[in-house]
């Protein structure tokens, strides 16, 4: 649907427009390809993909607003759902329990978090792979840690998925900057859209993964 968007907006590769009053020139967003049946895509149109459009393009082309609760809530779902799929095509991917109980509830997984940034220079960073940064060695123990990390730029609009599969907590350095959102777990109140931008050298902050202290 993002995907889409973007390149009916374009005709072609590139996304050029006025977006947020500001020329955009970007990539269009990457796609997510997993085979899955009629019926399993059916359902993910119906249940993510169709709340979450007209809630998602205003956040894209980074106009301001206030995201109430459950706006935020049909956000949070549309990004688990994409990072799940998109997991799925991996090899680290989540449980297979974990993908039933998406599919039973619709809601992100138990201890999943769900946060929205800003991308306040668009053009150069459209999509960052994942990466962590490991403390430096203290002589302790090494640290047992698995998590299943999201996180992409779509116009204006960062979004990021974390679900923790073992070890300690994990966040990302943008998010330790104060300059994400979180909007899983709900938490029963509005978000002021958008925060502060990350710029073209800070963007990889929302996609570098450190330990929670």
């Amino acid at each position: 649907m993002v995907r889409r968007y973007a390149v009916a907006q374009a005709g072609g590769d590139n996304f050029t427009r006025l977006v947020g009053g500001r020329e955009f020139d970007a990539r269009v967003p990457f796609s997510v390809i997993v085979s899955v049946g009629e019926q399993c895509n059916s359902w993910m149109g119906r249940t993510f993909e169709a709340p979450a459009k007209p809630i998602l393009l205003p956040l894209i082309d980074g106009w301001p607003q206030s995201l109430l609760p459950q706006a935020q809530e049909i956000v949070a779902r549309w990004v688990a759902k994409t990072a799940i799929i998109d997991a799925i095509g991996h090899s680290v991917r989540p449980p297979d329990r974990v993908y039933r109980e998406f599919r039973r509830t619709g809601d992100p997984p138990a201890g999943s978090r769900v946060l929205l940034g800003r991308y306040s220079s668009p053009g150069v960073n459209q999509y960052s792979r994942p990466r962590f940064v490991r403390p430096q060695s203290t002589g302790g123990a090494p640290v047992d840690l698995e998590f299943l990390p999201f996180s992409a730029i779509l116009g204006q609009l960062i979004v990021l998925f974390c679900l923790p599969l073992r070890g300690p907590d994990v966040r990302t350095v943008a998010e330790a900057r104060g300059k994400l959102l979180p909007i899983w777990p709900p938490a029963d109140a509005p978000v002021t859209w958008p925060p502060a931008g990350l710029d073209d050298q800070a963007a990889p902050d929302s996609s570098t993964w450190e330990l929670f202290s």
